[in-house]
């Protein structure tokens, strides 16, 4: 139907950068399209796939595509469900692609080891600069992963882990971490830190040499 006509029609595009299909179902036929426009559309920067369901199938063709693509720097996958084969199809595209500059991945339902195998891919990647993890839950483990990943890193300027169940226990190794790292925003809003948590971490990071935007304006104090 209507999905089909509209990748096939950018197959061709020269001039369309920016392609919203949120919430829209796609089938198997319309994967096919969508895929094959990724493969050869030399101008479509930024997609969003927000809550469309794809399936297992579907995101990993999705990612085997944009292995090769050469062009979208943008890229949204939010309230998508991952499982272990379509993470691996992720992580691969993650590893190899150089154009890709900003993922958002937010409510996915992903799992400590999804989190760790995106962190190690990306402790790799030369080219992200943006990172939403938001509305994933994070544990002591995927944290270790995540501080490796800013630690290794030396391009990602943006990161927003907003509501990702983090405590104070988090923090001290973020901290050191995010010191070293290029951040130029973070986002923490809405995790369960305590006032006292808050206020040491922002001091903490006050001198940071390229940190501008420290969100922290609507952190559930829980004490």
């Amino acid at each position: 139907g209507n999905l089909n006509e509209v990748c096939s029609a950018l197959r061709v595009n020269t001039t369309l950068t920016s392609l919203d299909l949120s919430w829209d179902k796609f089938d198997d036929q319309s994967i096919a399209s969508l895929v094959t426009m990724l493969r050869e559309n030399k101008v479509l920067t930024s997609l969003t796939l927000r809550r469309c369901g794809l399936s297992v199938n579907g995101l990993c063709e999705i990612c085997n595509a944009l292995g090769v693509n050469t062009a979208l720097s943008s890229l949204n996958l939010s309230e998508n469900m991952f499982d272990e084969q379509s993470i691996a199809c992720l992580v691969t595209m993650l590893r190899e692609n150089k154009v890709l500059t900003s993922l958002t991945l937010r409510r996915c339902e992903l799992s400590v080891n999804d989190l760790c195998e995106i962190c190690n891919a990306l402790g790799v990647n030369t080219a992200l600069s943006s990172l939403n993890l938001s509305e994933n839950m994070f544990d002591e483990q995927s944290i270790a992963c995540l501080v490796q990943l800013l630690t290794n890193n030396k391009t990602l300027e943006d990161l927003t882990l907003f509501g990702c169940d983090l405590n104070d226990d988090a923090l001290g190794p973020l901290v050191k971490s995010i010191e070293h790292s290029k951040l130029k925003k973070i986002n923490l809003n809405w995790n369960e830190f305590t006032k006292r948590g808050t206020i040491a971490f922002t001091s903490v990071l006050k001198n940071h040499p390229t940190l501008t935007t420290v969100m922290v304006e609507e952190w559930k104090y829980d004490d």
